[in-house]
């Protein structure tokens, strides 16, 4: 009791108490009196305050589980928070640009499905792990609340939405239901998880969270959910937080680096379609269509550039331009004469199209064209702005920077006549396809190209089906014949041409070399073509064609007699709906 007597001497105020104690020592009652006042200054330095820590995070981590590039790999996510009391209020996770994933793998989870903890089994694509200090008698009590992330259904312009279930065991806390956002950054192309207005308390208890654990699935539902980047370069996850004091912290994770780019595969495609009836002639405005394609599974598309053949270019349309701002804030409320079209882009990881304006828009600061801008509306609303170039090899457009977001088709459509972007300096229906030039890079660093033909539309004539045959040198042993057939109000399937007397055809090397046909396709293949001394058929290479072309030159068709004045060459054709239809076509002789 000397001990007592002594730490407890100093407060002098309090020596007649003192004294009371050391008189009462040897009873049971001033044993207890001395345990009660143990306990009172051992509870007051348990709850006085300590130094806290400013509000921040800690021990980040987050990345995919197999780096492999484009892998559906596991994801796992860890965010610690450095002064738990400061409670945290609002939490962004910013994913890196190409770390996506694919809401349309699993069923959708409803809003009452969740508030209820009835979400499908199926739709589950995730969990998480909340460590809790709560605050019990100003005292805190850790607790591992774990719990799972559901695919919820979006929100008008959302890609996707996730639905937050934590199940507290022991009674002490309620489960706790949350929304996630997911938000697509303009910046990069980069996807945004959004939690707002985390609990501050449940059942009148404060909860502090010291720490969240994230596991997003690399397959859910038996297909493949998250996504790894397609590119080979640094990435990191990042965080930005406010707390309910309103403090503000930002941080990322450790970076990592994704491998094995060589291994994903990078084939686009790009089809090209130009023409409408009215729109084909020499001199004319046409439509024109270009459309990039890509299978599931490759490389994003990081640049993208298509130059126009020499028969086909800018009209001065490319004045009428949109002030990017205005472009920024609503496309659709650009200028008339800027807006010359439509885009259209379809994805697997996108539950509906998205669609938008095709818009000239001003040109950069310092820079001499203007820029090609695209607004797509949908699940997901992105901008894109593209770059005219003027080339040695021809003019066109190039994109760059394109989101590592699979894209399976990316539909340009420009609008004809008045207004138009294209002008054509030949006859669509009578000269061979243009050919364009595509040039690609895919995120994993692999490039191609390619020179497509062009499909002509619009080469039909409407109503009934037409056809043209043009005789030249027809004096001579071996005069050159050009047939044409064109559709009327459905798309041709195949044509036949009859020879009048005096003509025939030859057979062997010159019938080889000397005949060619195409349809809207371009070059058809001689399985299509099929002859006899008098007779031609040709067939369409699809599923029909406005127009079908054969010529025949080199000693293909020979003269056996003196041709009259006027001769008539007997047509047959058939559409794709099996409706045939004979003609007579009469050709004068000069």
């Amino acid at each position: 009791m000397e001990k007592v007597e002594t730490w407890l001497a100093p407060e002098s105020h309090k020596a007649t108490d003192v004294k009371r104690i050391h008189a009462r020592t040897r009873s049971r009652r001033g044993v207890g009196a001395v345990a009660i006042a143990l306990s009172i200054v051992c509870l007051s330095l348990l709850v006085a305050p300590a130094a806290q820590a400013a509000f921040g995070f800690q021990d980040l981590s987050g990345k995919p589980a197999n780096l492999a590039a484009g892998a559906h790999s596991n994801v796992n996510i860890h965010i610690g928070f450095s002064d738990p009391s400061d409670q945290v209020k609002d939490l962004t996770v910013h994913l890196p640009p190409g770390l996506v994933g694919n809401p349309t793998v699993t069923p959708l989870c409803t809003v009452t499905q969740l508030n209820s903890d009835n979400c499908p089994a199926n739709s589950h694509v995730g969990n998480v792990a909340a460590k809790v200090n709560v605050i019990v008698a100003g005292l805190p009590v850790a607790q591992t609340v774990n719990g799972s992330l559901y695919n919820l259904v979006p929100r008008s312009g959302e890609p996707a939405r996730f639905g937050i279930v934590l199940r507290p065991v022991g009674g002490l806390l309620p489960k706790i239901i949350q929304q996630s956002a997911v938000q697509l950054r303009p910046s990069d192309f980069g996807l945004d998880t959004i939690i707002n207005d985390f609990p501050r308390e449940a059942n009148n208890l404060e909860t502090d969270i010291k720490s969240l654990d994230i596991h997003l699935f690399g397959t859910a539902n038996g297909e493949g959910f998250m996504r790894n980047p397609t590119s080979c370069v640094q990435k990191a996850v990042s965080f930005d937080a406010t707390s309910y004091s309103n403090h503000a912290a930002s941080a990322s994770a450790p970076p990592f680096t994704p491998n094995q780019c060589g291994a994903l595969p990078f084939a686009p495609k790009l089809s090209v379609e130009l023409g409408e009836r009215g729109a084909t002639d020499a001199g004319s405005v046409t439509p024109m269509t270009t459309v990039i394609d890509q299978a599931d599974g490759e490389a994003g598309l990081e640049n993208a550039k298509v130059l126009l053949p020499s028969e086909v270019g800018p009209t001065s349309v490319v004045v009428n331009q949109c002030p990017l701002a205005q472009f920024q804030a609503d496309a659709a409320a650009c200028p008339s004469a800027s807006i010359i079209g439509q885009a259209t882009a379809t994805s697997t990881f996108l539950a509906g199209v998205e669609s938008g304006p095709v818009v000239i828009v001003e040109p950069a600061a310092g820079a001499p064209l203007p820029r090609l801008g695209v607004d797509l509306h949908g699940p997901l609303a992105l901008q894109l702005l593209g770059l005219f170039v003027l080339e040695p090899t021809g003019a066109g457009n190039a994109f760059e920077g394109l989101p590592d977001i699979p894209i399976s088709h990316f539909e340009l459509a420009f609008n004809g006549g008045a207004g138009g972007l294209i002008g054509t300096s030949v006859d669509l229906c009578d000269s061979s396809p243009p050919v364009f030039h595509a040039e690609f890079a895919g995120y994993n660093g692999a490039s191609k190209s390619a020179d497509p033909k062009a499909t002509i539309k619009g080469c039909g004539g409407g109503g009934k089906p037409r056809a043209s045959v043009k005789l030249k040198k027809a004096h001579s042993k071996h005069p050159r014949l050009r047939f044409r057939a064109e559709a009327g109000q459905q798309p041709l399937k195949r044509a036949r041409l009859r020879l009048p007397k005096g003509l025939r055809f030859k057979s062997g090397m010159a019938w080889r070399t000397g005949v060619t046909a195409r349809d809207d396709s371009g070059k058809l293949p001689r399985s299509k073509l099929h002859h006899t001394k008098r007779a031609l058929n040709v067939a369409a290479k699809r599923d029909g064609a406005d127009s079908l072309v054969v010529r025949v030159k080199r000693r293909a068709v020979r003269r056996t007699t003196h041709l009259r004045r006027k001769v008539v060459f007997p047509v047959k054709v058939r559409d794709v709906d099996g409706h045939k239809t004979s003609l007579q076509v009469r050709v004068r002789i000069r």
